[in-house]
């Protein structure tokens, strides 16, 4: 390990913090070199990672510096980092003086994340005295891969216990455990509430529900092409597995808030594409309520089970927490003759003034023509989504998915969704309500 090893204790959890980047499992053997590397100024052999395209990119663009090649570098450059490049030397996005004298490539990480899919390549620079950590974020274009951004440690390299963005950082895992979109929405930067309209959280974050808990694992600030920011590794722990995710955390005007939420890719490291072991499905009929609907039995291969259970006027989808936390579909009554958007105004925001909440047409679309949807949308949702008593805090469309649906060939009835941040899939692309049908 390098000789930064911290303890830090936020929220409850210990931290084992090992500086900016933390050093892989390794060897024994491999470790001391390593040490070696930071005593001396030669470099161990670079064994750590594949020679995939993104990290041999990587590697031409360090020699290309350590060498002084700038051609070579800027060819190597994506148009962001050669704007970058106008106005800041490489070497001081590398927190270097000067060329170092030898160079390593210490791991490399697929991510997708909020800027797109990225090669992270870990490095370690060697000097005549000491060594510098680095890291360098790749991306595929069209003209090949290319360096997108550098990042350096920053002036305070580890985020001190009880810091804001760490603070930030638990308060936004704790609201998705327990799936809190208000407190969610409220802790992100508009450029992730943009993401966040067209993406679930829990598919920024690679996964398909809730955590049964999670942890932060690690913590580093630091500078980037964007400014200095707080890079925060956890852990979504699981009944039977877990995933490692990273989030951005920046300063704002508003205070601390997340960024970017990446997950690990590794089809970006230029691994061989593995054939997905299917899921069965199971389909669940309710005569009683009329309708029809299928669903995976697991969330994926060999994870956590998908339950159903019907209760009044509601079938719940739920899987590893007790039902009524989990998504639902409810069957409500209304008059043959009268619209969807009436149905709904008429029965649930008779009580609420409609310049503070409307009802809004397609909401979500099927490829069913019979089929129309609406949602229910506060016209004044502070930032954060939250909304009062302006709307019916339960079918109110705030910060996930929920929306009326409506079959004219049914026109007695209509169901209402409530999802939330994360889809539990049917197959084929497809979302459980995406099955959905209505029983004669």
């Amino acid at each position: 390990m390098t000789s930064r090893l911290k303890r830090i204790a936020a929220g409850g959890v210990v931290l084992i913090e090992l500086g900016p980047v933390t050093l892989p499992a390794a060897s024994s053997a491999y470790a001391g070199n390593l040490t070696a590397l930071r005593q001396a100024a030669t470099c161990p052999p670079d064994r750590t990672a594949a020679s995939t395209q993104p990290v041999a990119t990587a590697r031409t663009f360090l020699a290309d510096f350590q060498r002084g090649d700038k051609h070579g570098m800027i060819a190597l450059m994506s148009p962001k980092l050669v704007h970058r490049n106008d106005s800041e030397l490489v070497a001081k996005m590398l927190g270097a003086r000067n060329a170092p004298r030898c160079f390593v490539v210490r791991s490399a990480v697929g991510l997708a994340g909020s800027d797109g899919p990225n090669m992270r390549v870990d490095v370690i620079l060697q000097f005549a005295k000491g060594s510098v950590d680095d890291a360098l974020n790749i991306v595929n274009t069209a003209g090949g891969f290319r360096v997108d951004d550098i990042l350096t440690p920053a002036t305070v390299p580890v985020p001190p216990a009880g810091s804001p963005a760490l603070t930030v950082a638990r308060s936004f895992l704790d609201a998705f455990q327990r799936q809190d979109r208000a407190v969610m929405i409220q802790l992100m930067t508009p450029r992730l509430r943009q993401q966040n309209d067209t993406q679930l959280v829990s598919e920024m974050f690679g996964v398909q529900n809730a955590p049964v808990g999670t942890s932060i694992d690690r913590a580093a600030n630091l500078r980037g092409g964007s400014g200095t920011f707080t890079r925060v590794g956890v852990t979504l722990r699981y009944a039977h597995t877990f995933v490692n995710d990273e989030m951005s955390i920046v300063p704002s005007t508003a205070g601390y808030r997340v960024d970017a939420i990446m997950h690990r890719d590794d089809s970006l490291a230029a691994a061989p594409a593995t054939q997905a072991q299917q899921v069965p499905l199971a389909t669940l009929n309710s005569p009683r309520l009329g309708i029809s609907f299928s669903y995976q039995t697991s969330l994926y291969a060999g994870g956590t089970a998908v339950h159903t259970h019907e209760i009044g006027n509601r079938v719940y989808v739920y899987a590893g927490m007790p039902y009524a936390q989990g998504q639902y579909v409810e069957v409500r009554s209304k008059n043959p003759g009268q619209s969807l958007e009436a149905a709904v105004s008429a029965q649930l925001l008779a009580r609420y003034s409609s310049a503070n909440c409307v009802v809004k047409a397609g909401a979500w679309h099927y490829a069913t023509p019979s089929y129309s949807t609406v949602e229910i949308m506060p016209t004044h949702a502070s930032p954060g989504g939250n909304f009062g008593t302006s709307c019916p805090q339960t079918y109110t469309a705030v910060g996930g998915i929920s929306y009326f649906l409506a079959d004219s060939r049914h026109p007695d009835k209509y169901l209402f969704f409530s999802i939330g941040q994360y889809p539990i899939a049917a197959g084929s692309g497809k979302a459980w309500q995406d099955t959905i049908q209505f029983l004669s």
